[in-house]
């Protein structure tokens, strides 16, 4: 994770701001840290450059569960390009703004 992307993301319980607290830089990244929620200090892990909103146990069961349907349905999944079609009709991103933008992936 970027340090400067920090002030854009906001505790998804309590809509405050976050603070960064990095343990570990890598290359001007965010290897490993927290941040902190401004409202009651609640704390998201950053692992792997990746802030983590939800509780892991259930992160990881949700993962498994998914990633075993897209195991059995990947022949059709390579295949299927509809979600292409409707990237800009649902999001407004074009795939060129994407490439020269910020990502968030939720989920």
């Amino acid at each position: 994770m970027r340090p400067d992307f920090a002030h854009q993301l906001v505790c998804p319980e309590h809509r405050a701001s976050l603070s960064l607290a990095s343990d570990q830089l890598e290359e001007g990244r965010v290897r490993s840290g927290r941040l902190v929620c401004s409202e009651n200090g609640c704390t998201f892990q950053i692992k792997q450059f990746v802030p983590r909103f939800v509780n892991s146990d259930a992160y990881a069961d949700t993962f498994s569960k998914q990633r075993l349907y897209v195991r059995r349905h990947f022949e059709d999944y390579k295949k299927d390009r509809s979600g292409d079609r409707l990237l800009e009709i649902s999001t407004g991103f074009t795939p060129v703004a994407l490439r020269q933008g910020r990502t968030l992936e939720v989920g």
